[in-house]
């Protein structure tokens, strides 16, 4: 008796996920929620990421290690669409081998007959070669999501002419909310008591603390501190010496939605990341954000109404927390319809491989799509935990 082949995945995701990074956790996250509402089977999907086992059990996709040169080339051979999911990926401010890295992906793909998609944002990019390499790999893209205006500003800047280019939001605003008993059960494990005020702190390794210090010091000064963090590598040495100060506890989460569960149950965020400000932002939480000069952490404030101060507050004086308590906490309504509509348009591609940056799909495109997805969705192929 013959074995009957299975159709081997047709969507390859590739980004920072599993390499410690919890935006990039999130991002991934994001990206695989939004197939999953729009009828992508988990089956079809394959994930490049730097702990593959890992993520294969935690999402229930295929996932190969991003490093794996013959993982990479198999898995883009057998695959129809390339989406380049991350963050700021496509930036050369933390050196030209992750640049040169996430533009090789892109090639490969093309090389192995795969559509290319680029979803997330962009970074500076300095030097002329780098620019021109970025430029021409983005203007072969079938389609390119930035998640905002920054982004596309940069591209337009570097003369970028592609009619497939939108601009929406991270995907991670597609997580779904944690449940509530979650987020009760952190707090008596963490905190102890559940009517003790707290507060979540993010630093940023690499920036200053003091205005994450000043605003400990001052205005949330009865307040038990959680130094929560998003990349242990990196920031474990900035939350050491805050709790060497005012006490607290470190705390690395197991997951994006563990994260997103001790936010909304906290009195504020400080944040000088961004991934805790958009997590803060899709469970309703109030924030405030440090930055040191980000320009991301900037635009992404400004459209979403979190005040900002400066990293190392200069002159600034913190506000009470009184005055910080009456700031309404910032709607993510918008930023969610403009993911969902993104990743909509990923799944549409997928089905039909047909995308126009420009206009409505056409009526033969929309039967084809609904029909497909009520079949899906008739066997139980669009939710997630689909472990084939």
């Amino acid at each position: 008796m013959i074995k009957k082949r299975k159709k081997l995945p047709y969507i390859v995701i590739g980004g920072y996920a599993g390499c410690g990074n919890l935006g990039d956790d999130a991002i991934l996250q994001g990206i695989l929620e939004g197939l999953w509402q729009n009828g992508i089977l988990p089956r079809s999907v394959t994930v490049l990421s730097g702990r593959p086992r890992r993520d294969a059990a935690r999402f229930g996709v295929r996932c190969v290690h991003r490093m794996n040169p013959f993982s990479l080339i198999f898995s883009l051979f057998c695959a129809d669409l390339f989406v380049s999911g991350g963050g700021t990926l496509l930036q050369n401010r933390t050196g030209r081998r992750s640049l040169f890295y996430y533009l090789f992906l892109l090639r490969l793909a093309r090389l192995c007959g795969c559509r290319t998609v680029v979803l997330g944002g962009l970074g500076a990019i300095s030097g002329l070669r780098a620019r021109r390499s970025v430029k021409n790999e983005l203007e072969k893209c079938a389609a390119i999501f930035l998640r905002d205006e920054l982004s596309a500003a940069l591209a337009r800047e570097m003369g970028l002419k592609n009619p497939r280019l939108t601009v929406g939001a991270d995907s991670a605003f597609l997580l779904p909310e944690p449940p509530p008993l979650r987020s009760a059960y952190l707090v008596a494990r963490l905190v102890g008591d559940l009517k003790k005020q707290f507060l979540c702190v993010c630093p940023c390794g690499g920036a200053s603390t003091k205005g994450l210090a000043e605003f400990l010091r001052g205005s949330f000064a009865g307040f038990y501190p959680i130094f929560l963090l998003c990349d242990p590598v990196r920031d474990e040495s900035s939350a050491r010496r805050l709790q060497a100060r005012f006490g607290g506890i470190l705390y690395v989460p197991r997951d994006v939605s563990e994260a997103a569960a001790l936010f909304r149950s906290a009195q504020i965020v400080l944040s000088s990341r961004l991934h805790p400000l958009i997590l803060s932002v899709r469970v309703g939480a109030r924030c405030v954000c440090l930055s040191g000069g980000d320009p991301k952490l900037s635009a992404f404030c400004q459209s979403a109404g979190i005040p900002l101060f400066s990293a190392d507050m200069g002159a600034e004086n913190p506000p009470s927390a009184a005055a910080l308590g009456t700031i309404p906490a910032p709607d993510g309504a918008e930023f969610c319809r403009k993911a969902a509509k993104d990743l909509a348009i990923l799944s549409r591609m997928v089905y039909n491989g047909i995308y126009n940056g420009k206009e409505e799909p056409s009526a033969e495109q929309r039967r084809t799509t609904g029909r497909i997805l009520h079949e899906k969705r008739a066997a139980g192929g669009s939710a997630p935990p689909d472990h084939h």
